[in-house]
């Protein structure tokens, strides 16, 4: 497999994007508590470390850089405009 490389990159790209997903969605339902364990977890850690943030949209990025930014006041801020909609 000579393409390997590129291969393992996609995977670990889209393993990155899908553990953002699930901490987003944690917080937008008010888990900051999980959200903070799981980000705080050395395995999702090294593989959420990984992401490339060109291979996103913008919107997806922006959510995903209020996750890592631990920032509690902005995650109530994101629940609370979550329960508008």
């Amino acid at each position: 497999a000579k393409n390997w490389p590129e291969l393992k990159k996609v995977f670990e790209q889209r393993i990155a994007a899908q553990w953002l997903r699930f901490c987003w969605r944690m917080i937008k339902n008010g888990h900051y508590g999980e959200a903070l364990e799981l980000l705080d977890n050395p395995e999702y850690k090294k593989e959420i470390a990984l992401l490339d943030y060109k291979g996103v949209s913008l919107i997806t990025a922006l959510k995903f850089r209020i996750v890592e930014s631990r920032n509690l006041k902005l995650w109530e801020k994101v629940k609370k405009l979550h329960s508008l909609y």
